[in-house]
This record gives structure tokens, C-alpha cells and sequence, in this order.
């Protein structure tokens, strides 16, 4: 399933590759904060999940790869009071210039509640600015719970409002 998964991304992110081209708007953000709402999905026992959150990205010197850090709630769908909180820096490469902008991320993942478990993740997904200090994005990422469970999966699908 893993190998069907990393498929499925890849040709994702080459069909949005068309999609980065410049439109020459003058609206490409260097940072900006986000509000995320993403249903997913648990691999091990396959349950649905919800994660609400909030994070913020920044361009280093002003290129293509940004920093990141979110910080939200994983629960199961049914349960909300029964879920951990994580805290997920990270980085990102973004394709082409303007208004909308594809992109592929990855970092490290804090699980954390009453005690805390390391884990990763990696995704990808695009942007759309709206106007210069709105847009809209889309993301599916893949979060792993604990290094040493790596059959532990969180796919979410992402979506996003972006403010500057």
C-alpha cells in the first residue's frame, strides 16, 4: 500500500507542475499563516481522523523552499476529546512564481499527551492566493507515528486558509 501511495503522490505533483507558471500579478508571498481543517484517515485499525490546527510559513531569503511549523489536534472522528496534539516544523519546495503555486513538504512530527512520541511526515499539495493577503490551499500529507511504528499512518486531506 506505501508503494501505491508514493505512486499516487508523485504523479499528483507532476500533473500541478503546469499549473506554477507565472501570471505575473505581483502577488507571491515571502510569509504568511494558515488555519487547517483535515479529515483523514488511520492506516492501523482504519478509522477516520479529523486534525484542526494553525501554522505559519516562511521563504528563506526569498527562494523556493519555505519553513514551516504547525501546531494542531489529531482525534479519531467520533472522539475529538480523545485525541494527542502535534507540533510539525518542517520545509517545503514551492514550483513557479504568482498566484498559484504547487508545492512538497516534509519534517519532523511531536506527538505529544501525556507523554510524547517522535514521527515525520511528507505531503504536498498547492496554494491559490485570492488577493494579496488571502488565498486558499489544498494539501495531502502523510503523518507516521513513532519512528519505531512506521506501519502507523495519519493520510489527511488538507484544506487551508491562507492569511498575510
Amino acid at each position: 500500500m506505501n508503494r501505491n501511495l508514493l505512486f499516487v503522490v508523485v504523479v499528483s505533483f507532476l500533473t500541478l507542475q503546469p499549473l506554477a507558471q507565472s501570471n505575473d500579478d505581483g502577488i507571491d508571498p515571502h510569509s504568511w499563516g494558515r488555519v487547517f481543517f483535515a479529515p483523514g484517515v488511520s492506516t492501523r485499525g482504519s478509522y477516520s481522523t479529523l486534525l484542526m490546527g494553525v501554522g505559519g510559513e516562511g521563504r528563506i531569503a526569498g527562494g523556493p523552499v519555505a519553513a514551516s511549523v504547525d501546531v494542531g489536534w489529531l482525534a479519531p472522528s467520533g472522539s475529538l476529546g480523545g485525541g494527542i496534539g502535534t507540533l510539525a516544523p518542517g520545509a517545503g519546495y514551492y514550483f513557479g512564481h504568482g498566484r498559484t503555486r504547487p508545492f512538497v513538504n516534509g519534517g519532523y512530527t511531536l506527538f505529544f499527551r501525556e507523554g510524547a512520541a517522535n514521527g515525520f511526515f511528507f505531503g504536498g499539495g498547492i496554494n491559490h492566493w485570492m488577493r494579496e493577503r488571502w488565498g486558499l490551499g489544498f494539501e495531502v500529507r502523510d503523518e507516521v507515528f513513532g519512528v519505531r511504528y512506521r506501519d502507523q499512518h495519519f493520510v489527511q486531506f488538507r484544506f487551508n486558509v491562507l492569511l498575510r
